[in-house]
Order: C-alpha cells, then structure tokens, then sequence
C-alpha cells in the first residue's frame, strides 16, 4: 500500500482526508483535547527502540503551558519507566512524534525536550494543534478557523528545579540554559538526526554547519538496509525520510504519531522548513540506541520506500 506522510507539524497533506471526523480531522472517540489533560494524569507512550518492536512505556502529566511563539499550548510530561529512564538517556534524537495516549486516547506527539539533568522531560505537541495545522495548510495556508481560535485555553504552573513555571518558550538547537527566565522553560525540538552513510568526516561537519540552526544532527551511520523486512507505519512506528541515495545514502528518521487509512502523522514539529515537498517516505529499521550524555540518538536505516512526505511545515 502506497501512504501520503503527513508529519505536523512536520508534514501536512494537502486535501483533508475523509473518514477524519470534523472540520480539522479531531475524532474525540480516539483523541482526547488539550483543555481535558490535566496533571497529575498517568499514560502511556509507544515508540521503536530495537528493530521495528514498538514498546510502550509509562508517563505523567506536569501540565499545560502556553507556548509563546504561535499561541498553541505544551503539554508537558515526564516519562517514568523503560529505557529512558533505565539508561539516562533523556528524550534522544529520533524520538520525535511519538504518541502519547491518555486512556487509550491519543493526545498529542512527543516533540520537544528539556536537557536539564537529563531529566526525562517531553514537550507534547497537542493532537489538535497537528490537525489544525493541517486544515490550515490544506486552506492554502489562511487563518485557522474560527472553532480553533476560539478553543478554550488554560494555563496550569509545573514546578520544575526550584522554579514555578508558568510558560514555555521554544528556543533553537544553540540555546543551552535550561530557563529562559524564572518562570518560563526552554523546550528545543527533538533533534532530527540524518543518517550519512559514505561520507567524510570533514563533509559530516560540513553538513552540521550547514543544518545545525534547523535543529538536524548529520551522523555517520548506515546506509539502507539491503534486507527486505515487513512491517507497517502505525502509531509509535519508526518512519524514515530518504533525502539521497545511490552511492551515498542519507536518511533521516522519526516516529508516526496518528494514522488513519494511508495517510499518517508524524514527528511533531517541523524538519526543515520546506512547505510543499515530494520526498521518498520509507518504513525504518532501528539498529539501538546510543546513549550519551552529551547527546543519545537512535541509530536507524530505512527499509522500504512506502510513500511520500507531502508537506514540513
């Protein structure tokens, strides 16, 4: 089956697809709304740290704070059990769009973090704000609608390393405090990393100075996998963006967050920026993860071309 990647906001589809339930695609019998999360809330979570297993592991709810650059909102979590946590690796590279479930609903992807003390804290893209983005796009990018606009919104505090925190800003790959200022946190997005296979190092730091600002990792690492090996794009699956092949390889990987018929959402904050695009989409195979300190990443190869990414923003 061939699938259209949709990864917000990552990538957007350009029609709205049918079977979504309303005017942006928010079905509340599988999704549950930002104004209904709370803290204190227990869930759980569900990506690929070996091969193409997805294991699900368990999270708690901070709580909700407005993010300052677009008006949306955070939800923050913890993430209380499984490699994470067992290993100390914090939120590592490759992790973006996982899904977080509350109840069996989903509410949101995984797509920022906050490195202090490697404490396994995640920002939460909110379901709705994926979808909403999506009508926006698929509207040839006029203001969201009125119903989004007007959605509810409700400010909680976190109290995070002896500070009351009452908002969220997203800052870029360089910032390195964990505050921006006293009351408010600084989330980067999950970085993405791309995997070089045939490359220098000299070109491997070449291509950091030339992706660094977009939050994007380049890694020596695998090229495809010569294996042919059957598995499906669900929720919590490893997906992979082939951006060159042939004699060198470089591919980038993430996690799918929704899926509904052949069309997916995936990785929770944007790659590089691109609008419109047309790049190969293939399932991915996840060689381990690599912790450390400094930065922990999962090492993964793409398997099969199944699609095309249709829109990063």
């Amino acid at each position: 089956m061939r699938l259209t990647c949709v990864m917000v906001i990552g990538l957007v589809l350009s029609a709205v697809p049918s079977g979504w339930s309303d005017s942006y695609g928010f079905d509340p019998a599988k999704m549950m709304p930002v104004s209904a999360v709370r803290a204190g809330m227990h869930g759980t979570a569900r990506t690929v740290f070996s091969g193409v297993d997805i294991e699900e592991f368990n999270i708690e709810v901070l709580g909700v704070l407005p993010k300052f650059q677009d008006g949306s909102d955070v939800i923050l979590i913890r993430i209380l059990d499984g490699p994470v946590v067992e290993q100390r690796m914090g939120v590592f590279a490759g992790m973006s769009g996982t899904p977080v479930f509350i109840g069996g609903r989903l509410i949101g992807a995984i797509a920022f973090t906050w490195t202090f003390e490697k404490q396994p804290i995640a920002g939460v893209t909110p379901i709705e704000s994926m979808l909403r983005a999506f009508e926006k796009q698929g509207r040839n990018g006029q203001e969201e609608s009125s119903a989004a606009a007007a959605a509810p919104r409700r400010n909680s505090t976190v109290k995070l390393a002896g500070h009351e925190v009452t908002g969220v800003q997203v800052v870029s790959a360089q910032f390195n405090r964990a505050f921006v200022n006293g009351n408010t946190l600084a989330l980067r997005p999950v970085t993405t990393p791309i995997f070089c296979a045939g490359f220098s190092g000299k070109t491997i730091d070449q291509l950091n100075d030339l992706f660094g600002g977009y939050g994007i990792k380049a890694i020596a690492g695998p090229g495809n996998m010569r294996q042919q090996i059957e598995t499906e794009l669900q929720p919590g699956a490893a997906v992979g963006v082939q951006l060159v092949s042939g004699d060198f390889d470089i591919n980038s990987v993430g996690t799918v967050t929704y899926r509904e018929g052949n069309r997916i959402l995936a990785f929770g904050h944007p790659l590089m920026k691109l609008g419109q695009t047309q790049l190969p989409l293939t399932t991915a195979w996840v060689h381990e993860v690599v912790a450390k300190m400094d930065f922990s990443f999962r090492m993964a190869s793409g398997i099969t071309a199944v699609g095309t990414l249709t829109q990063d923003t």
